[in-house]
């Protein structure tokens, strides 16, 4: 079973494009926005549970530019995803984008990456250029995992 981490208002078609293709392979692909309910069902689960994420900024920039609240958000998330791998989760990301597109707190964004990175069980980078990108976060041969 794979749970699918989208936020409420998905803007990128990827948040639809990869469960179709997990469905498609046989795959049992929950959707998910709310991180209370899924760490309930993570400790209640007696089987380890993978959790694919893709943009997580949406999930942390704050909607008012608020830097302050962008970086308490930030950490907030990353603490939802400790507790998720602390609860048996395996944790995918998937990057095609280094970096958002909205680039108001890059530096934020760089240690959030940089930070969840260090969580992830595996990475899946898409294209030459986000490859390229990612290595400063994560070695791309290491254990063929990340």
């Amino acid at each position: 079973m794979v749970i699918q981490h989208i936020p409420q208002n998905p803007r990128n078609p990827f948040y639809t494009i990869i469960p179709k293709a997990l469905q498609k392979l046989g795959w049992t692909c929950i959707i998910f926005d709310d991180h209370t309910k899924l760490k309930v069902m993570l400790r209640d689960s007696q089987r380890k549970r993978i959790i694919h994420f893709h943009q997580l900024e949406p999930y942390y920039h704050s909607a008012t530019g608020d830097r302050d609240e962008t970086s308490q958000r930030a950490a907030l998330l990353l603490q939802d995803i400790v507790e998720f791998k602390q609860l048996g989760a395996i944790l995918v990301w998937t990057k095609h984008n280094p970096l958002p597109h909205n680039r108001q707190f890059e530096d934020i964004d760089r240690k959030f990456i940089q930070d969840v990175v260090e969580l992830m069980d595996h990475i899946v980078v898409l294209g030459e250029y986000a490859k390229t990108c990612m290595e400063q976060y994560a070695d791309a041969e290491s254990s063929g995992s990340k």
